[in-house]
């Protein structure tokens, strides 16, 4: 019997052919349909990212736009009944106004002008004045008075004299001065507990008032009976004192320079922190700790918008002038809206122009943190 002998290059061809081939055949097609279904679920996706992300953009566009109506409604209305733009009644309806965190307005020569709300302290170079007496008989007496304190080192007479012209009939800058004075030098002539109720009486009359070098009386009042209430071995009540000083501090109660803010703020935690760790065990000492720590955690959102708001203060004016063209500014007959950036924080500005019935424009920014809001008003 005789076998057939077939080539192997026919053997191949026909193993490719009949196997390879196919194979290579269905996997194309296989990997075809799977990145068909893929690139179909891809768009699906997308379509849907894209119309949350519309969806979103709308909502927030008609946010603003609606927050921006209210605003200019009331400050129109303001205008309206009081004939003039009241900037204090404007700068504290924005603890109402979620989105707005500033004002300022633009005169008819295009200059501006800032209406913070409360920071934590002012720039540097913003001076405080401190109003001394131009009573020439009373600025005697407090001169004398100091030879005895600074210079005689004699307290008790220096006391005498400032008790001495106490209650007669002087204003309320005087008396702060007299009242610190005679403060002082009962706690140097060793009488604790007379000084920390004249520090008490300073701080609840005239802790609004500031003394020299801008400082308030309130603030001093509040690091002095610290001290004293220490001395007189009293640590819960220096602890509520200085606890007390600090939510004033963040609640901006006292009108700062920087310097002195972080001055003050330091002072004041330090002698926290160290009372709180000696007398740590105490129930008491948890629950100042606990408001403590939420004061610190409010100070460091300020902190932020304070450098926010600031920036724009300092630098604003000049980019948003160099931006629409000086004078265009007191020009504006239309809302627009625009961004600023300045040392990478971003401002969203709407600009507002209400011709009646005062000829009044407003400008306002909005946003929170990254983007944040400044209003202005043209007066």
């Amino acid at each position: 019997m005789r076998i057939k002998y077939q080539k192997p290059n026919k053997i191949v061809l026909y193993f490719l052919l009949g196997i390879v081939v196919p194979c290579i055949l269905l996997s194309y097609f296989a990997y075809r349909g799977v990145r068909n279904e893929s690139a179909f679920l891809e768009r699906k996706i997308i379509n849907e990212h894209q119309k949350t992300a519309n969806l979103i953009t709308n909502q927030i566009d008609n946010f603003i736009t609606t927050e921006r109506n209210i605003f200019k409604n009331y400050v129109q209305q303001l205008g309206m009944e009081r004939n003039s733009i009241d900037t204090d009644s404007l700068i504290s309806s924005l603890s109402k106004q979620t989105l707005i965190h500033s004002i300022f307005s633009i005169d008819s020569r295009s200059e501006f002008t800032f209406h913070c709300p409360k920071l934590l302290y002012l720039p540097d170079k913003e001076n405080q004045d401190f109003i001394n007496s131009k009573n020439s008989l009373i600025s005697r007496l407090i001169n004398i008075a100091h030879h005895l304190e600074y210079v005689k080192k004699n307290y008790k007479k220096a006391l005498e004299v400032c008790q001495s012209v106490l209650s007669q009939n002087y204003n309320a800058n005087i008396k702060s001065i007299l009242l610190s004075t005679i403060a002082r030098l009962q706690k140097k002539n060793a009488q604790p507990d007379k000084a920390i109720l004249s520090y008490h009486n300073l701080k609840k009359k005239y802790g609004n008032l500031n003394g020299p070098g801008g400082i308030s009386f309130g603030l001093a009042a509040h690091f002095e009976l610290g001290s004293l209430y220490i001395t007189v071995k009293d640590t819960l009540k220096a602890v509520e004192i200085y606890l007390d000083a600090y939510h004033n501090i963040v609640e901006s109660t006292w009108n700062l320079q920087k310097s002195q803010f972080q001055f003050f703020l330091k002072s004041v935690s330090d002698s926290l922190n160290n009372l709180i760790t000696v007398i740590k065990k105490d129930q008491n000492i948890i629950n100042y700790k606990s408001v403590f720590d939420s004061l610190r955690s409010q100070l460091k959102l300020k902190s932020q918008m304070t450098e926010y708001l600031l920036l724009f203060h300092e630098n604003g004016a000049e980019i948003l002038a160099q931006k629409i063209g000086k004078d265009n500014l007191n020009k504006i007959n239309k809302p627009s809206q625009l961004f600023l950036e300045i040392l990478d924080n971003k401002y969203l500005i709407n600009l507002i122009s209400i011709e009646e019935p005062h000829d009044i424009k407003s400008d306002v920014i909005w946003g929170e943190y990254g983007i944040q809001t400044i209003s202005e008003i043209n007066t």
